[in-house]
């Protein structure tokens, strides 16, 4: 088995394998594929860190992967509306999208929260992107 979450384009593996053959007691064996992804995602989560009172703003990347239908991305919910304000814009039609991540909180917070996007492909129709959220309080100067 192997586990393909993270890698794009092409892969290659390789594994020993032991045996109580005398003539081949190791062997290594390799794998060579192409992991293809229906949308790519950059960067998979989001992390909002800075100072209280200051503008703290993400941006996520979606591309559509190697499919050839158009990609339709809508914002479904996100789990904590309170503390980020959330935008989506489609960059170039059916093939790319942008989203802002932006922090709401006044003053010093610590959050996370899920933001889950929906797809037109049944291969990925559902995109999950964990936000985290940790705002600092502003050091007073002497």
């Amino acid at each position: 088995e192997v586990r393909t979450k993270g890698y794009h384009g092409k892969v290659q593996k390789r594994a020993r394998v032991f045996s109580n053959d005398p003539n081949h007691p190791e062997v290594t064996i390799g794998l060579k594929g192409m992991v293809w992804l229906p949308v790519r995602v950059s960067p998979r989560s989001v992390h909002l860190r800075g100072v209280e009172d200051e503008e703290i703003e993400k941006v996520v990347h979606l591309l559509r992967g190697e499919k050839e239908e158009p990609l339709i991305v809508k914002l479904d919910s996100v789990s904590i509306p309170d503390k980020v304000e959330v935008k989506l814009d489609e960059t170039e039609k059916g093939r790319t999208y942008q989203l802002k991540v932006k922090n709401k909180v006044k003053g010093k917070a610590t959050y996370s929260g899920i933001l889950k996007l929906s797809t037109n492909y049944p291969e990925r129709p559902e995109i999950l992107i964990q936000i985290t959220g940790n705002i600092r309080a502003r050091q007073e100067r002497p």
